[in-house]
């Protein structure tokens, strides 16, 4: 912003210089020269006013649209925020109750085992309708369902 307004700046005063200069050099009386600087020195600053209202302006409506950006990623994180906290919670309760379910059948064994050995019974196999535990498939997510996000 700094370097704009040195620009512009610089042109004015470029412009002034060599107004004045160019009337100087002119072949006019003292007077007629003086209200010519006259004029163009009020034309020169009324150009330098519109030119500094119209950069006040740009500035401003720059800075609203940062404010206006700035606001929706706030609220974005916010959410975002929101999203994973509410997501934590979810991944907690999920582990919480799968550390609650029984893992076994009360005697130590896996069931469809006996005491002698580590071979199934006979048609009792894990699973197996005719066995003493029926299969249940597991239950509760081992972790949270994914979606789009970070």
């Amino acid at each position: 912003m700094a370097g704009t307004r040195d620009f512009i700046s610089g042109i004015l005063w470029g412009g002034l210089v060599g107004a004045a200069i160019g009337m100087l050099a002119a072949p006019r009386s003292g007077e007629e020269t003086r209200a010519l600087l006259r004029e163009r020195s009020d034309e020169f600053r009324s150009q330098a006013k519109e030119t500094a209202g119209n950069l006040r302006e740009k500035a401003t409506e720059t800075a609203e649209q940062a404010k206006e950006r700035a606001a929706k990623l706030q609220q974005r994180s916010r959410e975002m925020l929101e999203e994973n906290r509410e997501r934590v919670v979810r991944t907690a309760e999920a582990v919480k109750r799968t550390a609650q379910e029984p893992t076994s059948t009360g005697s130590g064994q896996m069931p469809g085992m006996t005491g002698q050995g580590s071979r199934p019974q006979s048609g009792a196999g894990m699973g197996s309708p005719s066995g003493d535990v029926p299969a249940k498939p597991p239950t509760g997510p081992t972790r949270p369902p994914q979606s789009g996000g970070i």
